[in-house]
């Protein structure tokens, strides 16, 4: 898995690459082999240099690590590559003509394989909220935020503000909804606290998945 991190290190890092190419690169569809991902590693730390935030960099090298530490087959295929705009208005319809059940009958419609998909977007009262992997686990169907903080540390920003909130709105919607926020690198120890909190009041409905490294940033 090493080797594969490093690549799509390099790959992301590279600014020949526009960001359609970046994707395509990144090999999202192509069978890739992962291995078993490691044991979560917890540290704290009193701060940490870098820039307020690395999305650019974090997004694609994120999910790529995400999948890769939850053993998944291959990079899921984005939401844009499965689906064309025509076909992606028409699933967008389903939130609009069908009540409490409208996800399940999106999921169904999408037919997601194992690894689901990636950059969903789904319509919530608060705006549209672009999912980076929608999948199922059992009965439950899964929106995981993946965030990948190697210098610089996630904290409250207006950005995530507004992520919260729309994945509150879906969790309101839909009882069969559970949302992840994957998170590897820096995180503060104020938000930290602010995301347990929230996922003691949505009784672990919204639920926190450490990565390795997780470092709080006191």
């Amino acid at each position: 898995m090493d080797d594969l991190i490093t690549d799509l290190e390099r790959k992301v890092a590279d600014p020949m690459v526009d960001a359609a190419e970046r994707e395509m690169q990144l090999g999202r569809g192509d069978e890739v082999s992962f291995g078993p991902g490691g044991d979560t590693g917890v540290g704290v730390v009193e701060s940490v240099p870098g820039k307020a935030s690395e999305a650019q960099f974090s997004g694609a090298l994120g999910e790529g690590m995400e999948a890769a530490g939850e053993g998944a087959a291959m990079l899921p295929k984005t939401y844009a590559q499965k689906f064309s705009p025509a076909n992606r208005d028409d699933l967008r319809s389903i939130f609009t003509d069908r009540g409490a059940d409208a996800l399940e009958e999106f999921v169904r419609r999408l037919e997601l394989p194992p690894e689901g998909l990636a950059q969903v977007e789904i319509p919530t009262s608060a705006g549209f909220r672009k999912v980076d992997r929608l999948f199922r686990d059992s009965a439950n169907i899964v929106l995981r935020e993946v965030k990948h903080y190697a210098s610089a540390t996630l904290t409250r920003t207006e950005r995530i503000t507004q992520e919260l909130n729309k994945d509150i709105a879906i969790l309101g919607s839909f009882g069969d909804a559970l949302v992840d926020w994957h998170i590897t690198g820096n995180i503060s120890q104020d938000f930290l606290h602010e995301l347990e909190i929230l996922s003691m009041e949505l009784n672990g409905r919204f639920r926190i998945v450490r990565g390795n490294p997780f470092n709080i940033i006191l």
